[in-house]
């Protein structure tokens, strides 16, 4: 949470010593913790959870309320003091002045909201996917200790004793193997949702346009005629020597098409950096908690765990990294 409200809003939440601050409360209550029925309603019968919203409140409206009025605060503080940040919010609100007339720079309350739900979208759907994907990493590489000692090897080849930075980032093909390989085993997502746009037929199952069709993730990424020994972890199955060889639009993890997530590489180098600087200092290992296999919430829409993963923290160096010495960090 505290590194995707720094990338949204470019603000320091801090949720160790603020654990209820008012933006981690209204993030976190926008689906109110029992929104998952809720969520396939919306997906497989929208017009019925439109009716069903009289009685039920989704998503949380206080929340959204307090969200929206917060981006307008800032946007309003922006404009008026003329100051741009590094960030998604003002991403979005230099989109949004760029298509108005020269002569106008007031922000409606459509646009207000528009910006305000793409910056929770940013903040919910990323703090879920960095955090779901850094645990089942870890714990990959945990059972894993070879392909542990492999990427070890490789932050230490790559990094110095600074920030780390996006070129560095570029530089390790084996992380980002094992980014890739952690998200085909536990992708966040159950399925996939497109929209019919033509008539087609499919192993005899004719398709109307307009139809909604949904693709099970799992079913795609354990396909063993994609994926060769699909429940053992292989992070090389990602390596660039050996990405020409597979099969298009059976890695998913990320969507496919134009209609893909819009978040993929804002995710992508946060795990990757996060990741990176866990490693140059500490390795993991496995305790008497740690399970021999992950359990997850039976019929749950997001893989959700059904108990804490625990591991052992084993530190590797004191070595102090010099704080601001790169100019390129990764933003």
């Amino acid at each position: 949470m505290d590194v995707m409200t720094s990338l949204v809003f470019s603000m320091d939440v801090n949720t160790h010593e603020n654990p209820n601050h008012p933006v981690v409360d209204s993030c976190n209550g926008l689906f109110g913790g029992q929104g998952g029925w809720k969520l396939v309603m919306l997906f497989a019968m929208p017009k019925v959870l439109k009716i069903l919203k009289r009685i039920v409140e989704f998503p949380s409206k206080k929340s959204t309320d307090y969200m929206i009025e917060f981006t307008r605060f800032l946007v309003d503080q922006r404009i008026e003091e003329k100051k741009k940040f590094d960030d998604v919010l003002q991403i979005l609100l230099d989109a949004t002045l760029e298509a108005k007339d020269k002569d106008s720079v007031e922000i409606t309350d459509a646009e207000i909201d528009e910006i305000a739900s793409q910056c929770m979208l940013c903040i919910v759907a990323g703090t879920d996917a960095v955090k779901h994907t850094l645990t089942c990493a870890v714990y990959n590489l945990v059972m894993n200790p070879q392909y542990q000692e492999r990427l070890i090897q490789e932050v230490d080849d790559t990094l110095k004793e600074t920030d780390v930075t996006y070129d560095e980032l570029k530089a390790m093909p084996f992380l980002e193997a094992v980014i890739y390989e952690t998200l085909r085993m536990y992708t966040p997502d159950s399925f996939l949702t497109r929209v019919c746009t033509k008539e087609t037929v499919v192993s005899g199952i004719r398709l109307k346009p307009g139809m909604g069709i949904e693709f099970p993730l799992r079913g795609v990424h354990y396909d063993s005629e994609f994926f060769p020994d699909p429940y053992l972890f292989k992070p090389e199955r990602f390596l660039p020597e050996n990405k020409p060889n597979m099969n298009p639009y059976t890695f998913l993890a990320f969507g496919a098409g134009p209609r893909n997530c819009v978040g993929t590489r804002m995710a992508t180098v946060v795990i990757k950096a996060m990741l990176a600087t866990i490693f140059r200092v500490m390795k993991f290992e496995r305790c008497s908690e740690t399970p021999d296999q992950l359990k997850f919430v039976p019929r749950s829409l997001l893989l959700e765990f059904q108990e804490p993963i625990k591991v052992q923290i084993i530190p590797r160096s004191t070595k102090k990294v010099q704080r601001g010495a790169a100019n390129d960090k990764p933003q």
